[in-house]
This record gives structure tokens, sequence and C-alpha cells, in this order.
């Protein structure tokens, strides 16, 4: 069942589900018109009316006004509640949205999925994928349906082959007992790496990349919504 059809409008839905699932956070207009992927003037309508009910309060911030849930609102705990029963759950909507990239080979769950914080990532991809346009395009609608950033790898084969037997300390971190495998046809088992054709290069691993749609702050050259931001694991 879709909130849309409780609430009776789209923007409204999305806002609610935004906001409810980042309770104690903040968002600016159109910081929110970015995130659920509507028009200003529909997001300002529903914000008025939202706060109108009580359900989320305003406050000023260096001339910005930034809107957050208010968990004591009457309604919030019984809407809490509804929000997670009527949607549908995250595991099938990220599946949903990867079964249009046909190369992926193995797809972990971790981090905010499984609520561990110490995971550098959420989502961890393994195969080959030519257009990360594309890749960064779809996830970029997960996370505007789920209402979240969502940090992802993405690796080929022979290099997750190489981190898993020499036990990377950034994938061992992503491949807890809690990680939730969505899809996999490497066959994956924890006491073996994945086999590959050839052997794989144990040297120069480099620092893997971790993505997300959370744009760049003062973007010069790149006008793509989308960047890698590299960590030092």
């Amino acid at each position: 069942m879709s909130i849309r059809r409780l609430f009776g409008s789209r923007t409204r839905s999305k806002l609610l589900n935004l906001f409810l699932k980042n309770a104690g956070r903040s968002f600016y207009v159109r910081e929110l018109t970015r995130k659920i992927n509507e028009e200003i003037n529909s997001v300002r309508r529903e914000l008025e009316n939202l706060e109108g009910l009580g359900l989320i309060s305003a406050s000023k911030k260096k001339n910005r006004k930034y809107y957050t849930v208010d968990k004591s609102f009457y309604l919030y705990p019984e809407l809490e509640k509804l929000i997670n029963k009527v949607e549908e759950p995250a595991e099938n909507k990220i599946v949903n949205h990867i079964k249009q990239l046909k190369t992926l080979r193995f797809v972990l769950l971790t981090g905010r999925f499984i609520e561990d914080p110490k995971s550098p990532i959420d989502v961890l991809m393994v195969g080959q994928i030519s257009d990360k346009h594309k890749l960064k395009g779809i996830l970029k609608r997960f996370e505007q349906e789920l209402g979240q950033e969502v940090n992802y790898a993405l690796m080929d084969v022979a290099e997750f082959s190489t981190r898993r037997s020499v036990k990377d300390r950034f994938l061992m971190s992503a491949l807890s007992d809690d990680a939730v495998v969505l899809y996999d046809t490497l066959k994956f088992k924890k006491s073996q790496p994945p086999s590959v054709e050839g052997k794989p290069k144990e040297k120069g691993l480099g620092k893997p990349k971790i993505s997300s749609s959370k744009p760049k702050k003062e973007p010069k050259s790149d006008s793509q919504p989308h960047v890698y931001i590299e960590k030092q694991i």
C-alpha cells in the first residue's frame, strides 16, 4: 500500500516519509525539494499544512527557515508506526531498482539498513557497470523514495576476491554477520573468496570509492548531480 493513497498528496506523503524517518534532523525548503524531487511551491504548501497541524515545527538559522518533525505531536507514535507498515521495505525497493543493472553479480545491504554505524557503506555492489551515471541515477531515485542518503561501493569481481583474500579492513567492516545479501550469483561463502579467472593482483588495492548523491559544495568543472567521494580507510 502507498501512503499517497492514505494522505491524498504525493508531496505530502513524501514529506511525511522523509520527516518521520529522519526525526531530529532539520531541512530547509530547497533541500526538501531536491530530496523528494517535487516542485518548490507544492513543497511550501504542504509544509504550511503540516506546520499548521503541529506535526512539524520551524526555526530560523542564518536567514534560512528550517523544518523538523515535532515528536511531541500527539499522533507522532502512531504516524511513525503507520509509515513503517504501509511503506514497501527498503530491501524490496532497492532490489526493484538494481534489477535494471544486468551485470551486477552481488549486492549486499549493510550500514544503515542493519543499524550498523561502524560500516563505511550502506550498499556493496560487485560487478561490471559501464554506465556509472545510470547507476547513480537509479540510486538517487532510491534515495528519494527512502528519504535518506545512501553510501555505496562498487567493485569488480577480481577486486572483491582480492580484498576478501587479504581480509581488507574496509570490506570486512561491510561484511558483518548481520549484513543482508540481496542478490548473489557468486555463490558467496565466508570461508573462501569467490573464484575469478586469472590471478588477481595482491598489491596496489588503493582506496575503495564510496559514492553518494551528496554533491560537492563548490563544483567548478563537473555539473553532474552525483560525485564520487574518496575516503581513506
